[in-house]
């Protein structure tokens, strides 16, 4: 499989696929009809039976489901084209994991002081909690026989399905309509000469954009599109990097090229962020930026002990429990950031004529 593959190869087929996916999402998801993916029923009383109340859920959890089981994917992939041990690497992942779900929703709370969900401030808790999971990781190896790994490669590897995340992660927010741009009527001279031509216009009165900014119908910077393509471009240069073995420069360009992004990209957002001026987010991607740089040197200046291999990657990531543990995470990720709650439904109940035979 190696012969037959190379990683210039593999970049040019992943931007051709993801500018396709990209195209088609940035004229598609800002319509009405991709706010709502399901509604499902809760229960009936006998005043209600033809008229059920349901819970909603939104494309932005479906899509944030499948942007989670691709970069766990993508994770387990890149250790296992380096021979890691995959089970370790996926207790490291799982830890982190642990931290950082839970932590969207407690971030967004504390910083904007509302329901909610932030992968900004999900990302700061994980990598203020990189080092202790690698910590308890070890220890849990050792007590467990289990093999070690090389840190700098696993590093590396969830730094690069992080960013492949994040930009898959920003069609949610497409869908949603939240993290939405400046109105060019609100922008500076600069940001009109640079954006004007770059503008999303968001359709439908569920998307946060109409209820909370009142700026739907209209024209707005395409900060999400922008930051798809950029988060996309820094994916393609970090997997380049990481396959030739460059580990501490694919961490650099994944974890703080992504950290540089937010600090601007903050500035072109019109959505409530907390507070005015420079922001909470701003300043943990800062951090998110600094860490970056720590992480690279301490643990990405050994070269790699084997060379990357697409075929031994292929058989860590098609192994039947990684496949099943990315899907449920999936399906799980649906549950806890899809159910909306800011919207309802009721549905009506029919029943059809039978025919007569």
């Amino acid at each position: 499989m190696n012969e037959l593959f190379t990683i210039e190869l593999g970049i040019v087929l992943l931007a051709f696929l993801g500018i396709s996916i990209f195209r088609w999402a940035f004229k598609t998801l800002t319509r009405e009809g991709w706010q709502i993916a399901l509604a499902v029923p809760l229960r009936t009383s006998s005043q209600m039976n033809r008229f059920w109340p349901a819970i909603n859920f939104t494309f932005y959890g479906v899509i944030s489901g499948l942007a989670y089981g691709i970069a766990v994917a993508l994770f387990i992939f890149l250790v296992g084209a380096y021979k890691q041990p995959v089970a370790s690497a996926a207790l490291f992942a799982t830890l982190l994991l642990a931290v950082g779900i839970p932590a969207s929703k407690w971030v967004a709370r504390w910083v904007e002081g509302i329901p909610g969900h932030t992968i900004g401030g999900a990302l700061f808790a994980v990598l203020v909690s990189a080092i202790p999971a690698l910590s308890i990781t070890k220890w849990l190896t050792e007590a467990l026989a289990w093999p070690a790994f090389d840190a700098g490669v696993v590093i590396a590897a969830a730094c690069i399905a992080y960013v492949l995340g994040e930009a898959i992660g920003r069609l949610a927010c497409l869908s949603f309509g939240c993290c939405y741009g400046r109105p060019l009527s609100q922008c500076t001279s600069l940001q009109k000469a640079l954006y004007s031509r770059f503008t999303d216009t968001y359709r439908g009165r569920f998307k946060k954009i109409a209820y909370a900014g009142g700026l739907n119908d209209q024209p707005v910077i395409a900060v999400q599109s922008i930051a798809c393509a950029v988060l996309f471009v820094l994916f393609l240069l970090a997997l380049w990097m990481f396959w030739k073995g460059h580990i501490a420069a694919s961490i650099v360009t994944a974890l703080g090229g992504s950290q540089l992004w937010r600090v601007y990209s903050e500035q072109l957002r019109a959505d409530f962020r907390g507070r005015d001026g420079f922001t909470h987010y701003q300043a943990m991607a800062i951090v998110g930026a600094l860490l970056s740089t720590a992480f690279a040197w301490f643990y990405g200046q050994a070269a790699p002990s084997a060379f990357a291999s697409a075929y031994a990657g292929w058989r860590a990531v098609t192994q039947s429990e990684v496949i099943v543990a990315s899907q449920l995470l999936a399906v799980l990720i649906v549950l806890f950031m899809g159910r909306s709650s800011v919207t309802s439904s009721r549905l009506e109940m029919l029943l059809h004529e039978p025919q007569k035979r």
